[in-house]
C-alpha cells in the first residue's frame, strides 16, 4: 500500500513523462501547420497512376471512408483513378487490360476506384466486363491530388479545384508527396509557382502566387483552445496535485488539449515518423482524456464515497476508451465517434443512475454546469458527424472548438465560483474575464457578419451615386463607379451593424454586471427610500433594523452593522446583517467604549486598520472594512460599519458620499427615536399590572425540562393580569423529575404574592432530595405562618424516575392526578389523601397526608391540572368537568405533550364560548417515551397492583 507521498510522486513523475513525450509532438504539429499551406491548398499522393477516360456503368459495393452518402451511386466517372481489378493491384493500363482480357464478357468484375475530390476516398464498384468501353483508361505520370482548397486563397484565385491532379511543379516532375512539398516550399514568399495539372482529360497550367503570410482562423482557434486545456491541466497537476480530485482532471485536461492541438494538421509536411506518431496519439489522447474526466467525476466536485467503494467503477470507462482509440487509429475517421462516445456516456450515466441515492442536492447543483454542457456538446458532435454533412465546413470545423471551450469554461466556472480544489478566483477577476470574453465574442461576431456581407456583395446590383440621383441597375458599370457604390453600401451596413452589436454588447455587459453585483445603485432612489423609512418608523429597534437592511441592499454589501450609543458611551442598540448567527457583532463592553472614544471626534470614514488593536481584530475577523460615524451637532450617536461589497470591488468616493448623506439623515431619526423611547417609558407606568403579569409568567418555567424517557409540557393562563396558579419542575440528573402544580385560594394580586411564596419555598426545598410528601410536610409549617387566615394552597406533586419508570405522587387537597395507561387504554385517577397547605399547622396535616407510587409504561400519559380547567363554565353555567378532561386524554393520548396541553386549553376556551376566565387555568402533561434501561413495568396488572400506598 503506497503512502500519500508516494502516490503524489508517482502521479507527478507519470504526468511529467506524458508531457515530455506528447507536448513536443503537439508543438511540432502546430509549427508545421502555422508555417505551411502558403499556397492555400492541401494535396496527397495519388494511390494509382491509371486514369479513367470514359464513364462506366457500375454499381458501388462499399466505401472505405464514408459510411453514408450517395455520390458513388453515379458509377465510375471520368477522372477517377483505377487501383485494382478483382483485388489484384494494377500499376499501368496495360496491366489492367491484361487482367480484364482473362474474363468473359458476361462476368462481373470488381474495380477499386479512387475519387480524388476527397482525401483517400476509395470505392469498390461491380461492372459487367461486356459493358466496359474498349479504351476507357490511360496512364498518367506520378501525381498528387488536391483534396482541399481554402476559399478565396491563392490556389482558389489561380483556378485550382479539388480533385485536380498535379504532376509537375515549376517544370519538374513529381516523384512522391514529400518531393512535391519540397518543390512548393522552396519557393519564396511572393513568388509564383507553376502547377501542371490534369482535370479529367484536360491538362492545364495554373500559376499560384505564394502568400506572404498564412493564418487560418479555425486553426488559431484550435491552437488557443488546446493550449488553454493544456495550461489548465499543468496548473492542476503541479499546483493542486496533492488533491486526489485534481489528478484525473489534470490528465483529462492535458490529453484533450493535446488532441485539439493535433486536430489541424498538414500530413504532407510531416516526416513519416511524425505522421505515424500523430496518427497513433490523436484519438487515444482524445478518448483517454474523456475517460479521465469521467474518472474525475467520482472525486469532483464532491467526492462520491459510495461509488469509490467499488474500485472497478473508477476505471470502467478506460477499456472502452482503449477499444475506441484502437478502432479510430485503424479506420482513421470520425465515424467511430458515432458509437464509442455515446457508449462511454451511456455507461457513465448508467453507473450514476445506479448510485443515484448517494447523490446529494449540493453535489447535483455543483456539477450541473459541467453535466449539461457535456451532454449538449456530445449531442451536437454526434449530430454533426451523423447528419451534418450538408452544413458549411466552417461550422463543422468550429463546432469542436466551441464545445471544448464551453466544457472547459464549465469546469473553470465551477472551480472558481464554488472555490473548489483550493482555488479561489475572486469575483473581480471572474467579472473581468467574463466581460472580456463577452466583448471578444461581440467583436468576433461583428467581424464575421461584416466579412460575410462583404463576401456576398458580388451578387448585389450595381449602384451609381451622383449629386442628382441614386441609380440601381443590373447593367455593367465602370470599375470605379462599381467600387464607389459598393463601398457606400458596405459603409452603411457597417454603421448599422455596429449600432446593433453595440446594443447587444451593452445588453450582455448589463447582464454580466448584474450577475457579479456590479450595477451602480441610484443615489437619489436610495436616499428617498431611507428618508421614507426614517419619517415613518419611530421605534429605535425597527429604525436601525430597517436602515441596515435597506442600506445593505442598495450598496450591495456582504455585511453591514449599525451601533447606536446613548450618553457616556453606553450602547443603546445594535443591528447587523450578513453575519452568521453564531458570529453576531457583539463586542465586549470595553471594546464598545474604545470604538466610541475613537469615533467621537471623527467626521468621515475610517478604515478599521486605524482602530484599537482589539477592536480592529474583532471587526476584521467578522469581515468589516470601514467605520462611518453618526453625529448630531457635537453629540456622537453611533456608527455604521460596512464589509466587503458583493462584487468584491473597492469602495469609491460616491459610496462614502452616500454614507455621509445617510449619516446626517440617521442622526435626526435616531434622536427622534430616543424621544419616542422616553415617552414610551412614561406610558409603561400606566400598565403596572401588565408588567406584573409578565414578571409572574417569567417566574414560571421558561422552557420544558429535557429528561430521558419523558416528554413534558406545561402552561398557566391567569384569569386576570396576574393569578394564583403555579407549576414548576425540579430535575435531579438526567432521569429524575419532580412536577408540582399549586392553586392559591382567591385571585388577583394577593393570590399572585402567595404563589410567589410557594414558589420560593419549593425551590428552596428542592435542593434536598425529597419525595413529594416530604416536600409538602416541610412546606406546610412555613406557609401556615405566612398565609392570612382563611387562605390556603392546594397542591399536587409527582416525582418521576425514567430509569425505573416509577412515579411517586402526593396531593394536598388538589385535583387528582390523571393517568392514561396505554396498555389498558384507560384513564384512572390517582387521589392520595391530604389537606391543603396552610389549613393546619402540623399534626393533622401529617396524619392525613399519604403518598402513592407506581410503575408506568411507554406511551402512558400523566395530566396535572388546576380547578380552573374542570370547573370552567359556559354561558349555560355548566362546568367543563373532569370527565371531559379524561375523555380528551383517552382519545388523544398519542399526541405530543405540547400538543395535548394546547388541545386541552383550546377545548376549555371553546367550551367557555368567549366568556372571560373565571379562574386561573394550569395544565402540565407528562408523556412517557423510550424504553427503560433496567426493568420492564408490569404488563398485566390492574390499577391497584400498579399503584401502591407509600410507606
Amino acid at each position: 500500500m503506497k503512502s500519500p507521498t508516494q502516490r503524489l510522486w508517482t502521479f507527478w513523475i507519470s504526468f511529467s513523462l506524458l508531457v515530455l513525450f506528447l507536448l513536443p509532438v503537439a508543438l511540432k504539429n502546430t509549427y508545421n501547420k502555422l508555417n505551411s499551406g502558403i499556397d492555400h491548398n492541401l494535396f496527397a499522393m495519388a494511390l494509382g497512376r491509371i486514369m479513367v477516360t470514359a464513364p462506366v456503368q457500375a454499381k458501388a459495393r462499399q466505401s472505405s471512408l464514408e459510411l453514408f452518402g450517395a455520390e458513388h451511386s453515379k458509377g465510375i466517372q471520368v477522372g477517377d483513378l483505377l487501383l485494382s481489378v478483382n483485388g489484384e493491384r494494377v500499376k499501368t493500363s496495360r496491366d489492367a487490360y491484361f487482367a480484364l482480357a482473362k474474363l468473359k464478357s458476361w462476368q462481373i468484375v470488381r474495380l477499386n476506384i479512387q475519387r480524388t475530390r476527397k482525401y483517400r476516398y476509395v470505392v469498390a464498384f461491380d461492372a459487367r466486363v461486356g459493358d466496359l468501353p474498349r479504351e476507357f483508361i490511360r496512364d498518367i505520370p506520378p501525381s498528387v491530388y488536391v483534396y482541399h482548397i481554402l476559399e478565396g486563397g491563392a490556389s482558389d484565385r489561380a483556378g485550382i479545384q479539388t480533385g485536380d491532379l498535379i504532376h509537375r511543379i515549376n517544370g519538374e516532375e513529381i516523384r512522391d508527396e514529400a518531393h512535391a512539398d519540397f518543390l512548393v516550399r522552396r519557393t519564396l514568399a511572393g513568388e509564383v509557382v507553376d502547377y501542371d495539372l490534369l482535370r479529367g482529360l484536360d491538362p492545364f497550367t495554373a500559376q499560384v502566387k505564394m502568400a506572404r503570410l498564412n493564418i487560418v482562423f479555425s486553426d488559431i482557434l484550435f491552437f488557443l483552445c488546446g493550449f488553454a486545456w493544456i495550461a489548465a491541466g499543468l496548473l492542476l497537476a503541479f499546483w493542486r496535485g496533492r488533491l486526489r480530485a485534481a489528478r484525473p482532471l489534470a490528465f483529462g485536461f492535458f490529453l484533450i488539449g493535446f488532441s485539439l492541438l493535433l486536430f489541424p494538421s498538414r500530413d504532407h509536411l510531416d516526416h513519416g515518423f511524425l505522421r505515424s506518431l500523430r496518427r497513433l496519439t490523436l484519438w487515444p489522447a482524445f478518448y483517454l482524456g474523456i475517460a479521465a474526466l469521467f474518472h474525475a467525476s467520482y472525486y469532483f466536485p464532491r467526492e462520491r464515497r459510495d461509488m469509490l467503494r467499488v474500485t472497478l467503477l473508477r476505471y470502467i470507462c478506460y477499456p472502452i476508451a482503449v477499444i475506441a482509440a484502437a478502432v479510430a487509429v485503424a479506420r482513421w475517421n470520425l465515424e467511430t465517434l458515432l458509437f464509442t462516445l455515446p457508449a462511454m456516456f451511456l455507461l457513465h450515466l448508467a453507473v450514476r443512475f445506479w448510485f443515484r441515492s448517494g447523490s446529494t442536492s449540493e453535489h447535483a447543483r455543483l456539477e450541473a454546469p459541467i453535466v449539461w454542457t457535456g451532454l449538449t456538446g456530445a449531442g451536437l458532435v454526434f449530430f454533426a458527424v451523423s447528419w451534418g454533412r450538408g452544413l458549411p465546413r466552417e461550422i463543422l470545423v468550429l463546432l469542436p472548438v466551441l464545445v471544448s471551450v464551453a466544457l472547459l469554461g464549465a469546469y473553470l466556472y465551477t472551480i472558481g465560483r464554488h472555490r473548489l480544489l483550493g482555488v479561489s478566483i475572486g469575483l473581480v477577476t471572474q467579472y473581468s474575464l467574463m466581460a472580456t470574453l463577452w466583448m471578444g465574442l461581440v467583436v468576433l461576431g461583428f467581424g464575421s457578419v461584416l466579412n460575410w456581407f462583404a463576401a456576398g456583395m458580388v451578387d448585389l446590383p450595381n449602384v451609381r451615386l451622383t449629386s442628382s440621383f441614386i441609380e440601381v441597375t443590373d447593367e455593367p458599370v465602370s470599375l470605379g463607379v462599381q467600387s464607389h457604390g459598393r463601398n457606400l453600401i458596405l459603409m452603411f451596413f457597417a454603421i448599422t451593424l455596429s449600432a446593433l452589436f453595440f446594443y447587444v454588447g451593452r445588453l450582455g455587459l448589463a447582464g454580466i454586471r448584474r450577475r457579479f453585483h456590479r450595477t451602480d445603485y441610484n443615489l437619489h432612489k436610495a436616499a428617498s427610500d431611507l428618508s421614507e423609512l426614517m419619517t415613518r418608523v419611530v421605534s429605535l429597534e425597527e429604525l436601525t433594523c430597517g436602515m441596515v437592511s435597506r442600506m445593505a441592499e442598495h450598496m450591495n454589501v456582504k455585511r453591514m452593522g449599525l451601533l447606536v450609543y446613548r450618553d457616556e458611551g453606553h450602547l443603546a442598540c445594535l443591528q447587523s446583517i450578513g453575519l452568521a448567527r453564531d458570529a453576531a457583532l457583539d463586542l465586549p463592553e470595553a471594546e464598545y467604549r474604545s470604538l466610541h472614544q475613537a469615533l467621537r471626534t471623527c467626521r468621515s470614514e475610517l478604515c478599521v486598520d486605524y482602530l484599537d488593536a482589539a477592536v480592529k481584530q474583532r471587526l476584521t475577523d467578522q469581515g468589516f472594512k470601514y467605520v462611518f460615524p453618526i453625529h448630531s451637532k457635537e453629540r456622537f450617536l453611533g456608527c455604521v460599519v460596512v464589509g466587503e461589497k458583493r462584487s468584491e470591488a473597492t469602495y469609491r468616493p460616491r459610496d462614502f458620499s452616500f454614507l455621509s448623506t445617510t449619516a446626517r439623515q440617521a442622526a435626526v431619526a435616531i434622536e427622534n427615536a430616543f424621544l419616542y423611547e422616553q415617552v414610551s417609558v412614561q406610558e409603561r407606568w400606566k400598565h403596572e399590572l401588565a408588567l406584573a403579569r409578565q414578571i409572574q409568567v417569567s417566574s414560571l418555567p421558561q422552557q420544558e425540562p429535557e429528561v430521558v424517557g419523558l416528554d413534558v409540557a406545561g402552561a398557566s393562563h391567569p384569569a386576570h393580569e396576574v393569578g394564583g396558579d403555579y407549576y414548576g419542575y425540579f430535575q435531579e440528573g438526567d432521569s429524575v423529575l419532580s412536577v408540582f402544580v399549586g392553586d392559591v385560594s382567591g385571585k388577583g394580586t394577593s393570590a399572585a404574592l402567595y404563589m410567589s411564596k410557594l414558589q420560593g419555598v419549593l425551590a428552596t426545598l428542592a435542593t434536598e432530595t425529597l419525595s413529594p410528601r416530604e416536600m409538602f410536610d416541610k412546606a406546610n409549617p412555613i406557609l401556615s405562618r405566612e398565609l392570612d387566615k382563611g387562605s390556603f394552597i392546594s397542591a399536587l406533586g409527582v416525582r418521576f424516575d425514567s430509569v425505573t419508570r416509577r412515579f411517586t405522587v402526593a396531593r394536598a387537597g388538589h385535583q387528582p392526578l390523571l393517568w392514561y395507561r396505554a396498555q389498558f387504554n384507560e384513564v384512572v385517577q390517582i387521589k392520595p389523601d391530604g389537606l391543603a397547605l396552610g389549613l393546619d399547622h402540623g399534626p393533622l396535616f401529617d396524619q392525613v397526608m399519604t403518598e402513592k407510587f407506581g410503575h408506568y409504561s411507554v406511551d402512558d400519559v400523566f395530566l396535572l391540572i388546576s380547578d380552573g380547567i374542570d370547573e370552567a363554565s359556559d354561558r349555560e353555567h355548566q362546568t367543563f368537568g373532569l370527565d371531559r378532561v379524561m375523555h380528551i386524554l383517552k382519545h388523544h393520548h398519542d399526541l405530543r405533550a405540547s400538543e395535548m396541553r394546547d388541545l386541552i386549553l383550546s377545548e376549555v376556551e371553546q367550551f367557555a364560548g368567549g366568556l372571560d376566565r373565571a379562574d386561573d387555568q394550569t395544565v402540565v402533561v407528562v408523556r412517557a417515551t423510550g424504553v427503560s434501561k433496567t426493568e420492564e413495568a408490569p404488563t398485566h396488572v390492574g390499577v391497584d397492583a400498579a399503584v401502591s400506598d407509600g410507606q
